[in-house]
């Protein structure tokens, strides 16, 4: 999932750099917050709604979440569509 690979490099390499478990104990398959983050790319991209506009939720994966963590995520989702946007253009 190539935008997956986006997301994590702007969470990683972005203005503000920080730790988001967006991996599981293997460092494969993606935790409830990798999860999230993957399903705030694709519903911007299959929507055109940005992604920074979805409520937010209390829980992710039954866990709580701060409305900071959601922000962050939503952003580094709409961040990594803007930064892929050539590569999901149709020719």
């Amino acid at each position: 999932f190539q935008a997956e690979d986006g997301i994590r490099d702007k969470l990683v390499t972005g203005v503000q750099t920080c730790a988001l478990p967006i991996y599981g104990g293997d460092g494969f398959h993606p935790s409830f917050t990798g999860s999230y983050l993957a399903a705030l790319t694709m519903y911007e991209r299959i929507t055109g709604k940005d992604a920074r506009n979805v409520p937010v939720p209390a829980t992710i994966g039954g866990n709580p979440v701060t409305s900071t963590r959601v922000r962050l995520l939503q952003d580094a989702a709409h961040a990594a569509n803007v930064a892929n946007a050539a590569r999901y253009t149709r020719r």
